[in-house]
Parts: C-alpha cells; structure tokens; sequence
C-alpha cells in the first residue's frame, strides 16, 4: 500500500481523477492531523532551540 493509499484509507485524503491526472485533496480531517503536526513540529523546534548555547564556537573549533 503507497503512503497515499494509506493516507486515503485513514480519512485524510480524497483523490479525484481528471482525466490521465488524479489531484490530490487534503480532507477537513487530514487538514485537522496536519496542523496538529505542524503544531507539534514546531514546539519540538522551539525545544531544540533553547538547548542550543548561547555563544557559538569559531567554525572548525571542536572545544578540545
């Protein structure tokens, strides 16, 4: 099964055949779990930014 397959199966995505092209279309449930994932996606970045220091090293200064 392709990841659109899946995507079909779960909900998320209509497919819509005109003529030897389908188009693709994010169902209100896919745009409802793709913004929780955006969601998500970005308080994982705003965590990985607070871990970063504050100062950065000289490029090729491995700290030894």
């Amino acid at each position: 099964m392709t990841h659109v397959e899946c995507l079909r199966a779960a909900g998320y995505l209509e497919i819509r055949s005109q003529g030897d092209r389908k188009k693709l279309r994010l169902t209100y449930l896919g745009w409802d779990r793709f913004a929780e994932h955006v969601g998500a996606l970005s308080r994982v970045a705003f965590a990985a930014v607070k871990l970063l220091p504050t100062t950065r090293r000289p490029r090729g200064d491995v700290g030894l």
